[in-house]
């Protein structure tokens, strides 16, 4: 079981999931927290994006499909994300 783990303020330009490197073109993110098998995360212009698996709905995309790369969640401007093992609070 993956515990999850916020980081704050980083550049982040690949990220590894499922053994495959995905690199985002050093998008800038506010917020990244990680839940068990998926990520979610604030851009730095407060837009929410989240990727991963989805069984539970944990991406807050109103489906249980995974995704491979960042989706955009919603139209609100969000300040914090935080993911748990299948769940995602903001």
């Amino acid at each position: 079981m993956m515990r999850s783990r916020a980081i704050n303020k980083y550049v982040l330009s690949c990220i590894v999931l499922f053994s495959a490197v995905f690199c985002l073109n050093n998008v800038s993110y506010a917020n990244v927290s990680a839940g068990d098998f998926f990520t979610s995360a604030i851009q730095s212009d407060g837009s929410l994006w989240a990727w991963g698996i989805n069984p539970y709905g944990q991406l807050g995309d109103n489906s249980t499909a995974g995704q491979t790369m960042p989706e955009h969640i919603g139209a609100s401007s969000w300040s914090q994300v935080s993911a748990g093992g299948n769940q995602t609070l903001g």
